[in-house]
């Protein structure tokens, strides 16, 4: 594409944003050895994604759902399953081409069956708070299937993308808003195939009317472990859809629940979930780790390592939000039994949800605030959301918190907090504008081949890198203000950090007392790395500190810097000075 076509597609703010992109970067001091400068681009706008036309009637297969045995469980949940199995030209098996499977149809149906079954069971069991330790724990929960539909064709898709029609389907081949707000189904199990050109959501949440003062975009409400568009329809009460896939197990099953109560209640309470329940997790002794999540147990960082025999402390048996409560070794064992199995996780999963405060938990915060029933939210949004949107009945918050000022246009930050889990570019956007919208993208500089990548909330073709702690990034801000960034707390006495050969942007994460550019120059060079300079931008332009007393700016943690290393890549340690500051060793 030429530049004269490239121009002419852009819109008259996005030439705005260029042109002043253009110039910032010009500020740069020659002494920074310009023929090195990284250059930043701006994204272009995202081309929202138009659902099709329908084109066919659905072929549909009812049955008649046998009666069930009644429900455990204090609170029923309504579930309506839905089943899409295109045949073949023999129509006795699944058509490959579409599905990647060839699985007869009586067999697959009796897969769908018995796998259907063990979720309603092994979900409602997870809602017996400590019911691996208690043998008189009831469940809170109680599933139960309100009707199954099959239908003997392919799953509907976006003209213009590869996930699932979900509007068309429950409008088309159901009626969604009937069963929901009139038959109380409060999840639909959608089972499906996930292939090169389909890929399902593992849940999606539409939130209903009832609940629109807590939507959090303008005309919908979506809390689930998906991109988050309004694609499907709104009724009056709040309903989630799990979209599972046949060829995989009750493990996968478990797991994309355990990602919707993860994204539930982070939306409900982020301090407590993320910094309380959660993490810390996978530390070595002596750390006292908590709960850990869906992928990664109390002893271990590694994703999907459910079967590691790693001892680590915890205490998760025993959580209280503020700490305090018993600590033990665990390990594989500790959910598994004596046999740590291979088998998707499926007992980790029920047990970490076990220790989810459920009915009767008897949890404060030490100073009168009482811990709710966090299954309430995960049974019946609307409902719960009536007492608050908490997970306990006051603040029962001991976070630390990082204040960053950003100015309008670009600003260079670091995260100076430890967030927990998996903490990506689209997650710090989000935190920036939780209060109000601010920052508009994220971008990171790759050292190796200096080049960009960018993450924007509009943007196209984003790429939601991670976020490091010590690397430090640009964010383009719509108008100045000022962020609180809440994490949990997590002390460390020294921090490491990456220096690449050639230009890095940095930032520092623990509290180094009154550091300056000088000084921070030297610790860097007396360890080896050869780095002649250190720059800031203060808004205006680049003040450049060259192991001198000129441009002796003062190191402010969480601000970001572009340093110049003329070796090779190489590691610098720095010793915490001043006051702690909690942060996570590397990627999240």
């Amino acid at each position: 594409m030429g530049l004269s076509h490239f121009w002419q597609r852009l819109s008259s703010s996005q030439k705005v944003s260029l042109v002043s992109l253009i110039i910032f970067l010009l500020a740069l001091p020659v002494g920074l050895y310009l023929s090195q400068r990284p250059q930043i681009f701006n994204p272009r706008a995202a081309t929202p994604i138009t659902p099709p036309v329908a084109t066919s009637t659905p072929s549909l297969t009812s049955f008649p759902t046998p009666t069930p045995a009644p429900a455990r469980g204090t609170t029923k949940v309504n579930v309506l399953v839905l089943k899409y199995f295109p045949l073949d030209s023999t129509g006795t098996r699944l058509d490959k081409d579409l599905t990647d499977s060839d699985m007869g149809l009586e067999v697959v149906r009796a897969k769908v069956n018995n796998i259907t079954q063990q979720g309603l069971e092994k979900l409602t069991d997870a809602t017996r708070y400590h019911g691996y330790k208690d043998p008189d724990a009831q469940p809170y929960l109680g599933y139960s299937i309100l009707e199954e539909h099959e239908f003997l064709k392919p799953i509907p898709e976006y003209l213009h993308s590869n996930i699932p029609d979900y509007r068309k389907i429950l409008t088309t081949d159901v009626d969604i808003c009937d069963y929901v707000d009139q038959q109380g189904v409060r999840q639909v199990w959608m089972w499906g195939y996930h292939t090169a050109s389909v890929e399902p959501n593992e849940s999606n949440m539409s939130m209903g009317t009832k609940s629109r003062a807590f939507w959090n975009y303008p005309n919908y409400g979506d809390v689930s472990n998906t991109s988050k568009i309004d694609d499907m329809p709104t009724c009056q009460n709040t309903y989630v859809l799990y979209n599972y896939n046949f060829i995989r197990g009750l493990g996968e099953l478990l797991e994309d629940h355990g990602h919707q109560i993860e994204s539930l209640f982070k939306y409900i309470d982020l301090d407590m979930w993320e910094y309380k329940f959660v993490q810390r997790y996978g530390e070595p002794y002596p750390t006292i780790n908590r709960c850990g999540w869906t992928h990664s147990p109390p002893n271990t960082k590694g994703g999907y390592d459910w079967s590691n025999e790693t001892n680590a402390l915890s205490d998760c048996e025993d959580w209280k939000p503020n700490g305090g409560g018993e600590i033990k070794t665990v390990n594989c064992h500790t959910w598994y039994g004596s046999d740590c199995k291979d088998n998707g996780g499926i007992e980790f999963k029920v047990w970490w949800m076990q220790n989810i405060p459920g009915i009767n938990n008897g949890l404060t915060c030490g100073d009168g605030t009482i811990l709710r029933n966090w299954w309430e939210f995960y049974g019946d949004l609307d409902q719960a959301l009536l007492g608050g949107k908490s997970l306990s009945t006051g603040a029962c918050n001991n976070t630390v918190e990082q204040n960053i000022y950003l100015r309008s246009g670009y600003n260079i930050v670091g995260l100076a907090t430890h967030r927990g889990g998996i903490y990506q570019a689209s997650d710090f956007l989000n935190d920036l504008n939780r209060d109000h919208q601010v920052a508009e993208s994220i971008h990171r500089y790759r050292p190796d081949d200096r080049e960009w990548d960018t993450y924007s909330i509009e943007g196209e073709d984003n790429v939601d890198f991670p976020i490091v702690s010590g690397r430090a990034y640009f964010v383009r801000a719509t108008t100045a203000g000022l962020v609180t960034i809440r994490a949990a707390q997590r002390l460390l006495s020294y921090h490491q950090i990456t220096v690449k050969s050639g230009w890095s942007l940095i930032s520092l994460y623990i509290d180094t007392g009154n550091l300056r550019a000088r000084e921070l120059l030297k610790i860097v060079n007396d360890q080896g790395i050869n780095a002649p300079f250190l720059a800031r931008w203060n808004g205006e332009n680049y003040e450049a500190n060259e192991r001198s007393a000129k441009n002796n700016f003062e190191i402010v943690v969480g601000e970001g810097y572009w340093i110049y290393n003329d070796g090779e890549t190489k590691n610098f340690n720095l010793e915490n000075l001043g006051i702690p500051i909690y942060r996570d060793p590397g990627p999240f």
